[in-house]
């Protein structure tokens, strides 16, 4: 359902037409006269997080090495920008691209990212940014124990506990992190130019471990793509940066339970369990 768009048609002062591009759990995306994005706040929680992330993209903007949503509309409950022209980067279009083009992606990509790992922590937590999603993951462990672990078999919590236990002993060197840096959702590719035209959606924006940016890059780009991101990436990667990447991509589907035994999402609880022991129980 689209949310009410008078207010948008008033601060437009034109016919709109309205596609609705994303319906999530905190935000919903629509797309007018196919050249402004409006995003709308569904959760409780996400007036304060799109607050955050308008204060931050507006001192970002200037640094960042590839363009990012940059809002000229802000009205009650709705903020607006200018749309980013491209394709989101897939696997599959990124793949097909010369070897040549693929390098400079990456490159962009290593530039961008150490430009956002390398924001000053102090003034982030200033704007009220969180530490670790306010200490989620450690709050869904807990969860995962007293809601997941009883539905396991033995050997499968056996080694999702091993898992979990060496995620939360690995250290690293905090940083601001995008927190939902997945490709084919939020880069966008000038196919003509093939290079990156934008990247989108801040609303995840928190102080963690930086491998959780560039496993996304592992996961989906190969890990061909991720060393050619890190030949120009200069934030603070510590120690065992690309087993924490590793790390986190396991233990992806036992934190993606926890979420949904806490948001309430039974049909994916069920998909999440079956991933869990397939990974886990053989």
């Amino acid at each position: 359902m689209l949310p009410n768009l008078s207010l948008v048609s008033s601060i437009l002062s034109e016919p709109i037409q309205s596609t609705l591009i994303h319906h999530g759990d905190d935000f919903t995306v629509v797309e007018v006269n196919s050249k402004w994005m409006f995003r709308f706040p569904r959760s409780q929680e996400a007036p304060a997080v799109l607050e955050i992330e308008k204060q931050f993209l507006n001192e970002f903007a200037s640094i960042s090495p590839i363009p990012v949503p940059l809002y000229q509309y802000v009205g009650p409950g709705f903020v607006g920008y200018p749309k980013i022209e491209g394709l989101l980067l897939s696997p599959s279009r990124y793949k097909a691209l010369p070897r040549s083009s693929q390098k400079r992606i990456a490159v962009q990509i290593g530039d961008f990212l150490t430009s956002l790992h390398t924001f000053p922590i102090e003034h982030a937590l200033q704007m009220g940014m969180s530490e670790g999603w306010n200490n989620w993951r450690q709050k869904a462990f807990q969860t995962f124990k007293s809601d997941i672990a009883p539905r396991l078999k033995q050997k499968t919590l056996k080694g999702s506990m091993a898992c979990l236990e060496g995620f939360f002993s690995k250290n690293y060197i905090p940083a601001v992190i995008h927190g939902d840096f997945y490709p084919p959702d939020h880069l966008f590719l000038d196919p003509q130019r093939q290079e990156l035209s934008g990247i989108i959606d801040f609303g995840d924006l928190t102080i963690e471990d930086p491998a959780c940016d560039l496993k996304n890059i592992l996961s989906e780009l190969g890990e061909d793509a991720l060393i050619e991101v890190l030949n120009s990436y200069g934030g603070q990667a510590g120690t065992e940066f690309i087993e924490r990447m590793r790390l986190i991509i396991k233990a992806e589907p036992l934190f993606d339970a926890a979420y949904d035994v806490q948001f309430g999402y039974p049909g994916r609880l069920t998909h999440h369990i079956r991933d869990i022991e397939t990974l886990f129980g053989n």
